[in-house]
């Protein structure tokens, strides 16, 4: 009820520029359309609108290295990006890193786990030791621990309910409730073994979103009515444990399509899927049964593997390869954090003139003064577009 307002509004807004866009486009008959994001709503009409008239579209967005994300841009055909299944991550898989590869990803890394970035939901490390997290968890000291990680709900459904969406596997689970009843009839039949099952922290108030999902709330609900083993654990946010401090502890991650799978893998932490393959990095750092009975089996012999030099690297260079193919550089004219005493003190009057509610059109676009002419990077920025290809990686 409360979000009714809201929508009507966006309903208009889009209806709105439907209409408005179909006579710009119809007067104007531009040869290709540019949006940044065009799954936003205002922004995915336009683009619906250029696919009726046959006009190619283009989203931009921001890049994935935390560290850099504004001083990159990626380009890409259509709605939606999967750069995982490129034939030039094989042979990526195989590319050692050079020595400033290695500093760029690790203050990504460095980033991700001070758990400052509005996009990483985890809480930062308490840099709890093992022994201290076995004992608040009640694990013993020869159990083997699995971290079960759910997926976050809402951009999903939204992709779901607005008929974007990737996943064309066959998950082996209808849905995380009931991967989540399996796991439990798992430990109960193997007290050898401790499950974690964590809740994702997007479901609760974190520090981009101050509401619960409906989700949540029916998962407690369940979690009430549910009798959980000993060594079982649900991990939800009052425990105030961050997952970086779990990964210590944690000999096997069972992932359900989240980043986490990645995350576990910088640390050559082993991670098996459950059989849903859409998630955002190298698919070849994480095991997909095609069964409940292959999934077991996984879990048995997995759990055994321990930690791997191996996975790390793969991991690395997978993260080389999304920031430096996949991404592109435009650090050269994007000057945001510039070290330059003059850029900081225009900064700084910028902000001053605008308590008093006074602007001036050349303090409102000085950036532009400490830009290149011409980017260095500006052919494979133009590529895509220009060449009207998927993009400009191959």
């Amino acid at each position: 009820e409360h979000l009714w307002a809201e929508r009507v509004e966006i309903l208009k807004n889009s209806i709105l520029t439907y209409k408005a866009i179909l006579k710009i486009y119809r007067s104007f008959k531009p040869d290709r359309t540019v949006a940044y994001n065009s799954l936003y709503s205002v922004n995915r009409v336009v683009c619906a609108v250029s696919e009726l008239q046959k006009i190619p579209h283009y989203s931009i967005h921001a890049g994935n290295n935390l560290d850099t994300r504004l001083k990159q841009l990626m380009v890409y055909k259509g709605f939606g990006y999967i750069v995982n299944d490129r034939d030039i991550v094989a042979s990526s898989r195989e590319k050692p890193c050079t020595t400033k590869q290695i500093i760029s990803v690790r203050k990504h890394i460095s980033e991700l786990f001070t758990a400052r970035s509005p996009w990483v939901y985890t809480q930062k490390s308490r840099n709890l030791s093992c022994s201290d997290l076995r004992k608040m968890l009640k694990i013993g000291l020869n159990q083997k621990v699995l971290l079960a990680v759910m997926r976050s709900n809402d951009e999903r459904k939204a992709a779901e309910d607005s008929d974007f969406t990737f996943n064309h596997c066959q998950p082996i689970f209808k849905d995380q409730i009931e991967w989540c009843k399996f796991l439990i009839r798992y430990a109960l039949g193997n007290p050898e073994t401790f499950i974690i099952f964590r809740v994702h922290p997007r479901e609760f108030p974190n520090k981009r979103e101050g509401v619960t999902s409906e989700f949540a709330k029916e998962f407690k609900i369940f979690i009430k009515n549910t009798t959980i083993p000993q060594n079982f654990h649900f991990n939800l946010p009052e425990d105030k444990l961050s997952v970086h401090d779990l990964y210590k502890i944690t000999d096997l991650v069972l992932n359900n399509s989240s980043t986490v799978g990645l995350e576990a893998s910088l640390l050559g932490i082993p991670v098996i899927g459950c059989g849903d393959v859409l998630y955002s990095f190298d698919p070849a750092l994480q095991k997909e049964p095609r069964s409940k009975d292959e999934y077991t089996n996984m879990i048995d012999s997995h759990m055994q593997l321990g930690v791997s030099a191996k996975r790390i690297i793969m991991a690395f260079r997978w993260l080389r390869y999304f920031s430096e193919h996949v991404c592109i550089d435009i650090s050269d004219g994007y000057k945001i954090g510039s070290k330059n005493f003059i850029y900081k003190i225009l900064i700084r009057l910028r902000f001053l003139l605008s308590r008093f509610n006074l602007h001036f059109k050349i303090l409102s676009s000085f950036e532009v003064l400490f830009r290149s002419k011409t980017l260095i990077n500006s052919k494979w920025l133009s590529y895509a577009i220009t060449n009207n290809t998927l993009d400009h990686i191959d």
